[in-house]
């Protein structure tokens, strides 16, 4: 059996050539060609991810099966950050909102928008995986998110630099995001190593992170097609109505 660190090594490798840490959305983001009519829209979308992740992380954290210790620690260790930890003017959520001023969105305008509905699979899968699966399926779901998120945010981050009206206050969700998410698979790489260290453990943490990719692509997919043709139009004017993507079961 290979080692756990070469595991690491190939997976990191086949995550990096595959098509979904670098989507052509994600460039299209990178390099300004969202409309600025069409921001609120992605704003809203984009919120809504962020806050069925950070829900289901918190279920994630809270896993009874999840009984190491050392893995518990650095998944706390991630929440904090996102709470701010214990700064309530530094929670990430409030930054977000900052994104939704200057998009002239409120919260209440976001509750009532329709999620995608590869957005709305992300949010059934990750909390059904966090909160009940098995440990090292759960952690697979949780690296290969991290992992593909170290892309994403620069790209988001970049891109929102290009935006006039945008200033470093208004993205400061971003531009931080750009930064922890590095963190976060530097932690998580040693949660990696723990549950490859055991065979048993292996063919769930590559199903796991499998999972994030299939989420991942679906959702880069339905945010290009919804964003950027010119005949689509705005989900706050016209909600999309498609059948909800099903994650597959593995």
């Amino acid at each position: 059996m290979e080692s756990s660190k070469t595991l690491l090594a190939e997976c990191k490798s086949r995550l990096q050539e595959g098509g979904v840490m670098h989507h052509p959305f994600l460039k299209r983001m990178e390099a300004g060609q969202l409309r600025k009519e069409r921001m609120p829209d992605f704003v809203a979308q984009w919120y809504k991810v962020s806050q069925s992740h950070r829900t289901a992380f918190r279920g994630m954290v809270g896993n009874p099966k999840i009984a190491d210790e050392n893995i518990l620690c650095d998944l706390t260790r991630i929440l904090m950050e996102e709470y701010g930890e214990g700064d309530r003017k530094k929670m990430h959520v409030r930054l977000l909102n900052r994104m939704l001023t200057v998009s002239g969105l409120t919260v209440d305008d976001v509750a009532h928008v329709k999620p995608l509905p590869s957005i709305a699979a992300f949010s059934r899968t990750v909390s059904e995986v966090w909160r009940e699966g098995e440990p090292a399926t759960a952690f697979g779901l949780h690296f290969g998110l991290e992992y593909l998120a170290s892309a994403q945010q620069v790209y988001f981050s970049r891109g929102m630099k290009k935006y006039d009206f945008l200033s470093p206050y208004s993205r400061k969700y971003f531009n931080l995001h750009a930064e922890a998410e590095t963190r976060h698979v530097a932690v998580s790489e040693r949660g990696f190593l723990s549950y490859a260290n055991n065979p048993a453990d292996r063919i769930k943490l590559l199903q796991g992170i499998e999972q994030a990719s299939v989420l991942l692509n679906n959702m880069w997919g339905e945010f290009d097609s919804f964003l950027f043709p010119a005949s689509q139009p705005s989900l706050r004017t016209a909600p999309l109505q498609r059948a909800e993507y099903k994650a597959p079961r593995r």
